[in-house]
């Protein structure tokens, strides 16, 4: 599996669970929560992603550029 594949993968899970569990459970309908929250969850994605990657020589494509 590529890293960008994983990364989406990763991304897709954490947002199908935050959408349809965490924020209707925890948040409701305060917005301020829901910005909050989304914050958390993007700070779990970066934590997660890199732990996997850090110090790696692994190469990401982004569009026409190689990423290091």
């Amino acid at each position: 599996m590529s890293a960008e594949l994983s990364i989406t993968l990763l991304n897709a899970v954490i947002i199908a669970i935050a959408y349809v569990w965490v924020y209707p459970t925890l948040v409701g309908k305060n917005i301020n929560k829901v910005a909050i929250f989304d914050c958390v969850t993007s700070g779990l994605a970066l934590v997660i992603l890199t732990n996997k990657y850090w110090g790696g020589r692994i190469e990401f494509n982004f569009l026409l550029f190689e990423l290091n």
